[in-house]
């Protein structure tokens, strides 16, 4: 049986830095955002 790999909203907040060419941890405060919210952000 394999589990699905889930990504921690910790990792997500990390991409949409990295996507905004932020700065790593800018966006600390971002974690604790929905993770739906976190996602729509990087599907933009």
């Amino acid at each position: 049986m394999t589990k699905k790999v889930e990504i921690t909203k910790a990792e997500l907040v990390r991409q949409v830095e990295q996507k905004l060419r932020l700065p790593k941890f800018a966006l600390n405060s971002l974690e604790r955002a929905n993770k739906e919210t976190i996602k729509v952000i990087l599907s933009q």
